[in-house]
């Protein structure tokens, strides 16, 4: 019986009430960009080449230094050299960092 009342003593309690929820969103925020599929990167490739071919403005997602970036613009070039995209405005997204990529408006 003693030690039915001593194990008790060490069963597990949320400490920080709320803590696993905070984290849980926190790591929705925080992608690990390895995780896409060959699959999703030929369909992305399809949606980039479509969206400079047609002049139409791109949405991308992109992973950068642990978090995830919202970027819109219109392609200006595709860099296969350096594997970027480059954007209006100069901005240089490289293919790696890329999580998803979607049509935007045309110009």
């Amino acid at each position: 019986m003693v030690s039915r009342r001593m194990a008790s003593k060490f069963l597990g309690f949320d400490a920080l009430k709320g803590m696993n929820e905070a984290i849980s969103m926190v790591d929705d925020n925080y992608l690990d960009p390895k995780a896409i599929s060959d699959e999703e990167r030929s369909d992305m490739d399809l949606v980039l080449i479509r969206c400079y071919r047609e002049k139409r403005c791109v949405n991308i997602k992109q992973y950068k230094k642990g978090k995830i970036i919202l970027l819109s613009g219109l392609i200006e070039y595709i860099d296969m050299i350096s594997h970027e995209v480059i954007l209006s405005g100069k901005k240089r997204v490289p293919f790696e960092s890329i999580l998803s990529l979607e049509t935007g408006a045309d110009a």
